[in-house]
């Protein structure tokens, strides 16, 4: 039979591990938000449907407004690593992949932080440490100029082998806009097969694993 100890070995050297960066992502995925440190596909690209949401509780916004979001799973997911920034509905927008304006916390929040993506000051917001949620609340300030519609936009970890991309709100309108100077458009889906050979590797380490489990018996 297999020992207790060879089996919990084997057993931790097979499932993947927590997110590949507990502290919060680097600032080089600020653009396209994408966790390659993870070292696997996103779910999406499987077809999965992401179960995490975004919601705000304006579908408006003027100058320097305070908006609530919240981030919610439906049972029995978790989050324990999120990347949220807002951006362009306008997809003609040269600076779309831009984030825009600034993100605050609540009081005494534990998982969250503001960071400065591309030298903008607290324009997004990230984990800090691994926390197990299913939902929480933080603010996104509006910019204090018209930029146009947006939509925030977010990458959500369950662990490191487990994660969505292109997580997204529904639009928050510019009030100083009418209807005839909108534009606005679907936001781009970013490719999901990142290059990354961490499923084939979970694949050969479960086979090591069974190899390793038969010689045992």
């Amino acid at each position: 039979m297999v020992s207790t100890c060879a089996l919990a070995l084997l057993i931790s050297i097979t499932l993947p591990g927590a997110a590949s960066y507990p502290s919060g992502p680097p600032l080089s995925s600020c653009t396209d938000m994408f966790p390659v440190g993870h070292g696997s596909n996103a779910q999406n690209a499987n077809g999965s449907q992401p179960p995490f949401s975004i919601t705000v509780n304006s579908t408006v916004y003027h100058a320097n407004d305070v908006i609530q979001v919240n981030l919610s799973s439906t049972q029995p997911w978790f989050f324990e690593g999120v990347f949220i920034q807002a951006r362009s509905a306008n997809c003609s927008n040269p600076m779309k992949d831009s984030p825009i304006g600034t993100f605050r916390t609540i009081v005494g929040e534990k998982l969250l932080s503001p960071i400065n993506c591309l030298e903008k000051a607290s324009s997004a917001i990230a984990h800090n440490q691994e926390l197990n949620l299913t939902n929480i609340m933080f603010y996104w300030i509006a910019p204090s100029g018209s930029v146009g519609d947006v939509y925030l936009r977010g990458t959500f970890a369950r662990n490191k082998a487990l994660f969505w991309t292109n997580v997204f709100s529904g639009y928050i309108a510019d009030a100083s806009l009418t209807n005839l100077t909108k534009e606005r458009c679907t936001p781009p889906a970013m490719t999901s097969q990142k290059t990354g050979n961490g499923n084939t590797l979970v694949i050969s380490l479960s086979a090591i694993f069974l190899s390793l489990l038969f010689s045992f018996l």
